[in-house]
This record gives C-alpha cells, sequence and structure tokens, in this order.
C-alpha cells in the first residue's frame, strides 16, 4: 500500500505540473485554441485511460 501511495502521489503531482505547462501551449499567444487544446487534452486522457486499463498491477 505505501508504494502505490507512492506512486499515486507522483503521478497526481506530475499531472498537476504538466496541465498547468501544456495548457498555455496548447493554447497559443492569443489564448483561442480552445478546440485544439480540447482535443489534445481529450487525447492524452484517453491514452493515460487506456494505459491504465492495459497495465496489470498484481
Amino acid at each position: 500500500m505505501p508504494a502505490a501511495m507512492g506512486v499515486f502521489t507522483l503521478v497526481q503531482c506530475l499531472g498537476e505540473f504538466l496541465g498547468s505547462l501544456v495548457t498555455p501551449m496548447l493554447l497559443g499567444p492569443a489564448m483561442d485554441q480552445w478546440t485544439f487544446c480540447g482535443m489534445a487534452m481529450l487525447v492524452f486522457g484517453l491514452t493515460g485511460a487506456l494505459a491504465m486499463a492495459v497495465c496489470k498491477i498484481k
């Protein structure tokens, strides 16, 4: 359980950091590219969900 909580905390903090770093880059300098940003975040989220579904932790 402690190792799982460590991994969970690492992934959560990494997601918060990357989310705040990547989102402004995807929105562009005028902050008007919401469709592209939404599609990219959807792909990232689905990729993460797929990776979690495929991962077999014993």
